[in-house]
């Protein structure tokens, strides 16, 4: 482990050689943890309960805190302007990302996890779709709390000098990998859905 591992993993990933535990080593990166959360709730593999719509608001997808939660889950309980809705605020949270009721006006991060979400479903809708093309849907419209796209961000952070721009360069090539781990996985198994992926990762 370090630096010199790293450097052969992706000197090896970048000519097509895979890495043992190399995709062990992507579903604890940091960076991805998020995309691969995300893609397992879009093919239900995943439920979308409390903590997973929590981990999801509190990635850079939503760019919320826990201050912000509180203040979802506040405003949320009082734009119910039916007596009969008795959902939670947790509930009214998760149905928030899951189907896009989001009655409020300061709802940035809930309505970019949403987007998120229905771009990935939407992937999977399209006939003969693989694990890449979920993969793309979610990193090609994840935006930053700015409406920044999320890659932009990253590349932009990773041309910068010091350890911000290492960590940025880091988790670039770590979303590299992914693909690449993606494709590979599509050429042994064309065809296969994107859960068996998700699972292997």
């Amino acid at each position: 482990p370090g630096v010199q591992a790293s450097a052969l993993r992706r000197a090896f990933s970048q000519v097509g050689i895979p890495v043992a535990s190399e995709l062990q080593a992507l579903a604890g990166n940091p960076a991805v943890a998020p995309f691969l959360l995300l893609a397992r709730v879009a093919i239900g593999a995943q439920p979308l309960n409390l903590d997973t719509a929590e981990r999801l608001l509190m990635s850079e997808f939503g760019g919320a805190d826990s201050i912000s939660l509180r203040r979802f889950r506040t405003a949320l309980l009082a734009s119910r302007n039916d007596e009969s809705d008795k959902r939670a605020g947790t509930q009214l949270i998760i149905d928030a990302i899951d189907k896009g009721d989001i009655p409020i006006e300061d709802g940035l991060e809930l309505h970019r996890v949403h987007a998120l979400l229905s771009h990935a479903r939407k992937a999977l809708s399209r006939p003969h779709s693989t694990v890449h093309d979920l993969l793309w849907a979610i990193w090609d419209n994840a935006v930053t709390s700015d409406g920044a796209k999320l890659s932009k961000a990253w590349q932009d952070a990773a041309l910068r000098p010091g350890t911000r721009g290492a960590a940025a360069d880091r988790d670039l090539d770590a979303m590299i990998v992914l693909f690449e781990s993606a494709a590979r996985f599509i050429e042994r198994f064309p065809g296969a859905h994107p859960a068996l992926f998700l699972r292997e990762i």
